[in-house]
């Protein structure tokens, strides 16, 4: 999920606009171009384009640190990679998936 000053990227909604060739560039156009991303993290989240997704991601670290703009869900206990130790994610917990959203809204909120 990828907050913008537009709509919500979902992957599935945005099909039509991803078909085609150089599918990996225009999501890294569609996560580099966005206010917030809110990547998911779980153990059943191993696939090659996620892997990819990222590395964009780590990218956005990088290049937007002071925009602070990346905050991971992590719904197991899985390891995220390159996310600093001191940094803090949205863990559920007991949280109801609305209550995840409300805080990702407010996050947002805080930011812009």
């Amino acid at each position: 999920m990828f907050v913008s000053t537009g709509p919500s990227l979902y992957d599935e909604w945005y099909e039509a606009e991803l078909l085609g060739s150089d599918g990996d560039l225009k999501l890294q156009s569609c996560y580099e171009n966005a206010d917030l991303a809110i990547p998911f993290f779980s153990k059943h989240y191993d696939k090659k384009w996620c892997k990819m997704e990222w590395g964009t991601i780590r990218g956005i670290l990088l290049n937007r640190q002071a925009d602070d703009a990346v905050i991971p869900v992590r719904l197991d206990e899985t390891e995220i990679p390159g996310w600093p130790i001191v940094a803090f994610d949205i863990r559920p917990m007991d949280r109801s998936t609305n209550e995840i959203a409300d805080l990702i809204v407010e996050a947002y909120r805080l930011r812009n």
